[in-house]
C-alpha cells in the first residue's frame, strides 16, 4: 500500500474538529476582509451559480462587508471572477486566474460528456466538433446572447443545430465552456451572453503541471478529510481517477480516522485539523446550492438523515440552510413584502435565544448586502 493511503498516526478526530476545520477553511467561522472576495472564492474552489443570486449570497457569507454590486463588478468589469460550467457540469463562479487549471483538472469529464452527446444526439463526433468550432468563431467580435449565437451557428451548419445551442442545460455551448473555449459574458438585460474566453480573459493562465493533482490539492484543503467517493461526487470525475490523483500526490496526502470513517487530508493540514476548535458558536445563513453542502457524497456530517429531504430536494434542488456549528438546523427563504425583505426561518427544532440573535444578525447582513431592509420571520418547528 502506498504512503498516500496509509493512516497517519493521530487519534481519531471528532465530528466537531472536522466541522471546525471545514468552517474555517470556508471562511464561515470568520469572514475574510472585503478585499478578499476573489481569494475566498478560490479557497472553496468556486461557488455554484445555477442561480446567480445564490452565488452572490454564498460569497456574502464568507467575505465581510461586500455587496451584490461588488460581486458583479468582479465578474463583468474587473473580470477577476468568471462564470462558466465546471464541477459536476454545473454553473460556477471561479477566480479568473484559476479558470484554465480548474477546467483542465476536470477535462476527462468534459470529454466524456462529448462522447455522451454522440450517443444521445446521434450526431457524429466530427459534426459536434464542427458545431463547437462554429460557436467559437461566431464569438470573434462581440458577446452574443444564446439566440444570437444560435442564429449565427444555424447560418453555417443548418437549422438542425439550433436545438443544441438553445438547449436549456447549455447544450454544446456548455461543452465549449468546459473545454475552456467560451465563458459567460456581461448580461444584456435579463439575457445572458457568451464570449470567447481568450478575448474576455486574455491573461488566464494555462496550467503547466498536473491540473488534476492541483484540483485535488485545493479540494482537500477546504473539504478534507474526504474520501475518493467524496472527491468524485464533488468534481464529477470518476472515483478511480480521483484515487489515481491521490496516488500521484504521494506523501503530500495522508489518511486520518474520523467518526464517519477514513478520509484523506493534506499532510500539511493534519495539525490544523487536530487543533481545530470553534471559539464560539458559529451561525450562518447559507443560500441555495451553497458549496459547503456539496463537497461530500454523504450528507450526514452536515445534516441529520431525518432532515436530508428538506435540504436535498427533487431535481437536484438544494435548500437555503441555517447552519449552526457546521450542522444544518433549519432552512430559510425570503420574499419582498411591501418595501422590505421578509426572511422566513424554519428551524428543525426549538432554538436558543443566542441562536435567534445570531440569525437576526445574519438577516440584517443579507439586507445590507442587497441594499434592502430585512427582518426574520420564525416558523414554529414542525409547522408546514
Amino acid at each position: 500500500m502506498s504512503r498516500a493511503l496509509e493512516a497517519v498516526n493521530v487519534s481519531e478526530v471528532s465530528r466537531e474538529q472536522v466541522a471546525a476545520f471545514r468552517l474555517a477553511r470556508h471562511h464561515l467561522s470568520r469572514r475574510v476582509a472585503q478585499g478578499g472576495l476573489v481569494s475566498a472564492c478560490g479557497d472553496v474552489v468556486g461557488v455554484q451559480a445555477q442561480v446567480l443570486s445564490a452565488a452572490r449570497l454564498s460569497l456574502r457569507a464568507r467575505v465581510k462587508g461586500i455587496t451584490a454590486e461588488d460581486v458583479d463588478r468582479s465578474l463583468w468589469k474587473d473580470r477577476t471572477l468568471v462564470k462558466t460550467w465546471a464541477m459536476r457540469g454545473t454553473l460556477h463562479l471561479l477566480p479568473a486566474a484559476d479558470l484554465m487549471t480548474t477546467l483542465r483538472g476536470l477535462q476527462g469529464n468534459a470529454h466524456r460528456d462529448l462522447r455522451g452527446w454522440v450517443r444521445w444526439t446521434g450526431l457524429p463526433a466530427k459534426e459536434i466538433e464542427r458545431i463547437i468550432g462554429v460557436v467559437v468563431a461566431a464569438l470573434k467580435d462581440r458577446p452574443m446572447t444564446r439566440h444570437e449565437l444560435a442564429d449565427a451557428v444555424v447560418a453555417q451548419v443548418g437549422e438542425k443545430a439550433r436545438r443544441w445551442i438553445e438547449h436549456s442545460w447549455g447544450g454544446l455551448v456548455s461543452s465549449a465552456c468546459r473545454l475552456g473555449l467560451v465563458c459567460f459574458g456581461p448580461p444584456r438585460g435579463s439575457e445572458v451572453t457568451f464570449v470567447r474566453r481568450e478575448h474576455w480573459l486574455p491573461h488566464a493562465r494555462v496550467p503547466r503541471s498536473s491540473a488534476g493533482a492541483w484540483l485535488l490539492r485545493r479540494y482537500l484543503g477546504s473539504y478534507g478529510p474526504a474520501s475518493a467517493q467524496d472527491a468524485a461526487a464533488w468534481s464529477g470525475r470518476g472515483t478511480r481517477e480521483m484515487r489515481s490523483f491521490v496516488e500521484g500526490l504521494g506523501e503530500e496526502v495522508v489518511a486520518v480516522e474520523t467518526e464517519g470513517g477514513q478520509g484523506w487530508i493534506l499532510r500539511e493540514d493534519v495539525r490544523a485539523l487536530e487543533t481545530a476548535r470553534l471559539a464560539s458558536s458559529c451561525v450562518n445563513l447559507l443560500p441555495n446550492f451553497d458549496t459547503f453542502l456539496l463537497g461530500h457524497r454523504r450528507k450526514d456530517a452536515v445534516v441529520d438523515p431525518t432532515h436530508v429531504k428538506k435540504v436535498s430536494r427533487a431535481a437536484g434542488w438544494v435548500s437555503a440552510t441555517v447552519l449552526v456549528d457546521g450542522r444544518v438546523s433549519g432552512t430559510w427563504s425570503m420574499e419582498r413584502v411591501s418595501r422590505r425583505l421578509e426572511v422566513q426561518i424554519e428551524p428543525f427544532a426549538a432554538v436558543s435565544r443566542g441562536i435567534r440573535e445570531a440569525v437576526a444578525a445574519e438577516v440584517q447582513d443579507i439586507g445590507r448586502f442587497l441594499g434592502e431592509d430585512a427582518e426574520p420571520l420564525w416558523v414554529r418547528p414542525g409547522r408546514v
